[in-house]
């Protein structure tokens, strides 16, 4: 678990914030949208840009290191 916060940590901001209203706090994309004054669209490039970059990342981990990290 220390691993998948350390990694959304060093997320930019933006896709950071997305990320989490997103995926851990339930919002809607339309919600987040609102939240963060911006376009549904532009959360949604975030949210997308910034799974992309944690699946990136697990994807190099050795097998088990994740779990032996967590």
């Amino acid at each position: 678990m220390r691993t998948v916060l350390n990694l959304i940590g060093t997320l930019p901001l933006p896709q950071r914030q997305a990320l989490l209203l997103v995926g851990a706090e339930g919002f809607t994309y339309e919600e987040a949208a609102e939240r963060l004054g911006c376009q549904v669209g532009t959360v949604k490039s975030r949210v997308s840009r910034a799974r992309a970059f944690l699946i990136e990342s697990f994807e190099g981990l050795p097998d088990g290191l994740l779990a032996a990290r967590a």
